[in-house]
């Protein structure tokens, strides 16, 4: 139990070592902030270099498919084997695809060319990173059950869709390819798009599978290999002279709260004596899945039955249809199914790490036996990324210790001069018997206080300017703070001050205090 005159004697002193208007506590507290901001800063850089080498997106490399110069093909199949997939840290390998498409936009007014990359699977390790909840706009996404490598659709950037004039408060289901039809006007009627009399479209919908804040390598959107192959086999999946089984087979896709709406408007249409009622059905769940998009739709299937029903009467009904509907909620969609499901060999292969640790160790194995080229500036960059994160924990550290030392210098630097007012009254205290070692205990716990005191004020701040900053969008890229204050660091950096100050009160004390009363009173 600590005796009563130590205790008044610390009440007392604790007044002193405070300083005018607690000033030695305001000034502990500044340099504990500029501490705490200091090791949050770090920490800070450290989470988002630390998730950037983590990035699926980060550990994407692409390799071109340069056959002529290389044997890529042996290579591939290298890269499937297990041994060499745990030397390197890969996770996974795919033959990838690459072509710029012409998306029309939502008023069929103009057109944009979106670069999009073909994925060997859809089922990959960065698809699924490409479909994480923090990177999906509105939730926008397909049940990743629907999703298969058979499917047209394409996963789109926030910035695409707004460049082809879709706000993010209302996305579309489906957007629309300009697909080359020069002579379907004047065959079956139907409306096309374009700048002269040779270059004539007609929109075809692909199913919106989910939009992301961000693509790998700035892509604007990704696609399933299919769609590759369906835009460049020999029958060319979307010219309608080759498949008018597309304009006979009437398919709406509908939003699930205008279904009733929907079926009220298509039974009250105004058609011809030609044709008898409409039957619309819905169509059972996983019958049509490739035309699914992220709003799980209900998918209609409406037939005309009559006399000599031609194509361009299926497409007259289906623009009354459209007409009396919300083109928002209702779209017509197309079973595109008779694509080739077969990719072939990819234009890149992408390859996925776990980790960067060996990657140039793999550009040098690809390099030297098998004459397959990697970019050395993407190694590069990838490399970065472990040496700035390496410099940045030495640098966190170097910066938490020259902190403790500037705390420990004022401590010292207070603490003598606060002796040299009171070293008289010390001389007093060891004259009537009270011991150096008690001494040394009172001040310990008065410094301990103020110390701890100004942790808690420096805490404080510094929480609250981390709580405060995203609040002003002061956030680095991919939303991630600037500080991040609670972490081990700031643990073992509190641990560390206060063990520093323990130490150095002990031992200036003990310095101080070693003289004889006499000394002391009479300052000899």
């Amino acid at each position: 139990m600590i005796k009563e005159y130590l205790k008044l004697l610390a009440q007392r002193e604790s007044k002193v070592v405070l300083g005018k208007y607690y000033s030695n506590m305001w000034v502990l507290a500044i340099v504990f902030i500029a501490t705490f901001v200091s090791i949050a800063f770090s920490n800070g850089s450290m989470v988002y270099l630390e998730e950037k080498m983590n990035d699926p997106f980060t550990n994407w490399v692409d390799i071109p498919n340069d056959a002529e110069t290389s044997k890529f093909n042996d290579f591939k199949d290298m890269l499937e084997g297990k041994s060499t997939r745990e030397r390197f840290y890969i996770k996974n390998v795919q033959f990838d695809l690459y072509r710029a498409l012409q998306i029309f936009n939502n008023d069929l007014s103009t057109s944009h060319y979106l670069r999009c990359r073909f994925f060997g699977d859809m089922h990959s390790d960065i698809t699924k990173a490409i479909l994480n909840k923090d990177n999906i706009v509105n939730d926008c996404v397909i049940d990743t059950a629907i999703l298969s490598n058979n499917t047209p659709g394409v996963i789109m950037t926030q910035d695409a869709i707004e460049r082809i004039g879709y706000s993010v408060d209302s996305l579309p289901a489906y957007v629309d390819y300009m697909a080359f039809n020069e002579d379907a006007d004047l065959k079956f009627g139907v409306d096309l798009f374009g700048s002269s009399d040779t270059a004539k479209f007609f929109p075809m919908p692909l199913p919106l599978l989910g939009v992301v804040k961000r693509l790998p390598s700035n892509l604007d959107f990704v696609a399933s290999s299919r769609l590759y192959n369906a835009l460049t086999e020999p029958d060319y999946l979307f010219i309608l002279e080759e498949h008018p089984d597309y304009l006979e087979s009437i398919l709406f896709s509908v939003s699930r709260d205008y279904k009733d709406t929907f079926e009220a408007n298509v039974r009250s249409l105004n058609l011809p004596d030609s044709i008898s009622p409409l039957k619309i059905y819905t169509c059972p769940e996983g019958m049509h899945d490739n035309v699914l998009s992220w709003r799980d739709d209900v998918i209609y299937q409406i037939y005309l039955e009559g006399d000599d029903i031609l194509p361009e009467a299926n497409y007259d009904v289906c623009e009354k249809i459209k007409a009396v509907c919300d083109p928002i909620a209702v779209k017509r969609v197309y079973s595109y199914e008779n694509s080739k499901a077969n990719s072939p060999t990819g234009a890149y292969l992408s390859v996925n790490f776990a980790s960067l640790d060996s990657i140039r160790a793999f550009e040098k194995f690809a390099k030297d036996n098998y004459g397959v080229r990697v970019d050395m500036t993407l190694v590069n960059s990838k490399e970065n990324f472990n040496a700035v994160s390496v410099m940045a924990n030495i640098l966190s550290w170097a910066m938490i210790i020259f902190s403790i030392v500037c705390i420990v210098m004022f401590i010292v630097n207070m603490l003598q001069s606060y002796f040299q007012k009171v070293k008289r009254n010390m001389g007093t205290f060891k004259a009537f018997g009270i011991n150096s070692a008690e001494l040394i205990m009172v001040y310990v716990g008065i410094m301990l206080v103020i110390v701890i005191a100004a942790i808690l004020i420096a805490l404080g701040v510094s929480w609250f300017a981390e709580l405060l900053l995203p609040l002003f969008g002061f956030v680095k890229e991919g939303g991630y703070n600037y500080l991040h204050l609670w972490n081990s660091k700031t643990l073992w950096s509190i641990l560390i001050i206060i063990f520093s100050t323990v130490v150095t009160v002990c031992i200036v004390m003990s310095k101080q205090l070693k003289q004889t009363p006499g000394d002391l009173i009479y300052d000899r």
